[in-house]
C-alpha cells in the first residue's frame, strides 16, 4: 500500500485518502501546467483514489493525465 511521503506542511495530520487526493492534485496541475480546473482534478481524484490509494499518487496523475489527453490515431 502506498504510503505517504513526509508530511508536506499542507498535509499535516490529514487521512490517507485525504493525502493521497492532495498529491495526485498537485501533481496533476503540474503536469498539465496550470491548464486543468480544479475542479475537475479533483473530482478525477476522487475517482480514482479508491483503485490507485495504493499506488504513488504521482504515478497515478501521470497515468490519468496520458489517458485525458489520448487521441485515437485518424481521430485527432
Amino acid at each position: 500500500m502506498w504510503k505517504p511521503k513526509p508530511a508536506t506542511k499542507f498535509d499535516v495530520g490529514l487521512p490517507l485518502d485525504v493525502a493521497w487526493i492532495n498529491e495526485f492534485s498537485r501533481a496533476y496541475y503540474e503536469l498539465c501546467e496550470g491548464r486543468a480546473d480544479h475542479e475537475f482534478i479533483y473530482a478525477l481524484a476522487e475517482r480514482l483514489m479508491p483503485i490507485g490509494v495504493s499506488i504513488d499518487p504521482r504515478k497515478v496523475a501521470e497515468l490519468a493525465s496520458f489517458a485525458v489527453t489520448f487521441e485515437m490515431p485518424g481521430e485527432g
